[in-house]
């Protein structure tokens, strides 16, 4: 079985998992002799903890900052979830390819756990921003719950969801690319539990092509 790494993971220990990852992605190329694109090796490797993203930032540098940051930093949000477009607020960014989707949604493939272990780990500490958390660590079906107004402001920006309802606030656009890269990337059923609990939450306040987008985004897609 994998090691799963927290977010609060000693940096000693995520030195043995870049070292790990970066064999891991040699390994797979000699074994199938195909080489991966650049948004597919980008994407791998920062999510394997092997790479960083467009301004030198790993995976545990972003999971370690606060949510202030995470409200004002604006281009982040497309590595930790990718789709297969580019987005206008971060040209940089790679997109999602076939071959990501397929290393992170086929249980056969080598790299599969551990991507899917450290992409657990992105969608939780998303979800605590915004309010929410998961009831089961690292089950596929797990549940998200909302405890936005039970949780300790511990640095100065509230983890409450209601702060996104207003219309037009931008942590709905980042809702709805968190929604769909889950459901490319093998959260589905995730995904379908979060957007439940969003909807619920925001009972009265969502405006209705919000709610479009989040159905829409959470629409299965086939397998690679």
């Amino acid at each position: 079985m994998a090691t799963q790494l927290s977010a609060c993971a000693p940096a000693e220990q995520w030195c043995h998992v870049r070292i790990d990852a970066t064999l891991l992605i040699s390994k797979f190329t000699f074994l199938t002799s195909i080489p991966m694109s650049e948004d597919c090796e980008l994407i791998i490797s920062f999510y394997l903890g092997a790479g960083t993203d467009h301004m030198g930032r790993s995976l545990q540098d972003i999971l370690d900052q606060d949510n202030k940051w995470m409200e004002n930093t604006h281009d982040y949000i497309q590595w930790l979830f990718p789709l297969y477009v580019s987005s206008q607020f971060n040209l940089r960014a790679p997109i999602l390819t076939d071959e990501v989707r397929e290393a992170f949604v086929d249980p056969a493939h080598p790299l599969h756990t551990k991507l899917q272990a450290n992409f657990e780990r992105a969608i939780d500490r998303l979800l605590q921003f915004h309010g929410f958390v998961s009831k089961s660590p690292f089950e596929p079906t797990k549940v998200v719950e909302y405890i936005g107004r039970r949780l300790i402001n511990l640095d100065g920006y509230p983890l409450d969801f209601h702060a996104c309802l207003r219309e037009g606030n931008h942590n709905q656009l980042r809702i709805t690319r968190m929604l769909r890269s889950m459901t490319l990337m093998g959260r589905n059923e995730l995904a379908v539990s979060f957007r439940d609990e969003l909807v619920l939450v925001g009972k009265g306040h969502l405006a209705p092509k919000t709610i479009k987008f989040w159905d829409e985004a959470i629409i299965p897609v086939k397998n690679c």
